[in-house]
């Protein structure tokens, strides 16, 4: 009888590869990407990836970080594996450089430093308050928030809390003035009192007689209808959380 050739060139000479399209992109996201590729054996494939369901598709998206095996089988069932890792981002690192909490006057904003590392730089910046650097002024009190973004798209929230500080704006009380016109130290003025709009200034004569008494007191007094001589003031001053009293004399020369 006659014999056949059978060509046995493609038996049992498949052969899997893997190509890497992408590692892990983001910290702890599950955004890799493989391709399986074939040599030899007779199409079309089937693909497994950790014994898990079998599929003519040779490309695995959505893996996360590890280790993988992939069985391949041609349409003779005639198998082959290849094995790969797929390797974890570092994930982005926040460190709070500097702080500075807010003058409890208003005066001035907190600020914050940051110090970024891991994930993919450069990184951008977008803070609550609109400022997009890594270091931040005016910002308010309580939890401000920023996002930072790395060149692989990957964001991470972070928060930083200006709290309340002491002033740094002490006032300062002028003991003199000569309320003449002349444009000069014409005014009775307590310096930084703008940053206390809650006060109330009370002017005392030497009989005891309060002779002018003002709330919100501007550093807009200038001296009228009273005397050259020396006088007794009370302020009182709403400074932050404490309500304080300031008193002493201040002379009047005209």
């Amino acid at each position: 009888s006659d014999v056949k050739a059978v060509d046995v060139s493609n038996l049992n000479n498949l052969v899997a590869g893997v190509n890497i399209i992408s590692h892990n992109l983001c910290y702890g996201v599950s955004d890799a990407q493989v391709q399986i590729t074939t040599t030899g054996g007779v199409p079309p494939f089937n693909f497994s990836l950790n014994s898990g369901t079998q599929t003519s598709d040779s490309l695995f998206t959505n893996l996360a970080p590890g280790s993988y095996q992939v069985s391949v089988r041609d349409i003779n069932t005639c198998p082959a594996i290849a094995t790969f890792v797929i390797q974890a981002k570092d994930p982005i690192i926040v460190d709070l450089v500097s702080k500075g909490d807010i003058d409890c006057s208003g005066s001035n904003g907190g600020s914050a430093e940051l110090s970024v590392n891991g994930g993919e730089a450069p990184y951008s910046y977008n803070w609550s308050n609109g400022n997009t650097q890594s270091t931040s002024a005016n910002l308010t009190y309580g939890i401000n928030t920023v996002t930072i973004t790395d060149a692989n798209n990957c964001v991470l929230n972070y928060q930083v809390m200006i709290s309340m500080g002491e002033t740094t704006n002490q006032l300062e009380v002028l003991n003199v003035f000569s309320p003449n016109n002349d444009g000069i130290n014409d005014y009775w003025v307590v310096k930084n009192l703008e940053y206390f709009p809650e006060n109330e200034l009370v002017i005392i004569n030497r009989w005891g007689n309060e002779v002018y008494t003002q709330k919100s007191y501007k550093n807009d007094w200038d001296g009228t209808q009273l005397a050259e001589g020396t006088y007794f003031y009370i302020l009182n001053v709403q400074m932050c959380n404490e309500l304080k009293k300031f008193s002493g004399y201040i002379t009047i020369i005209r």
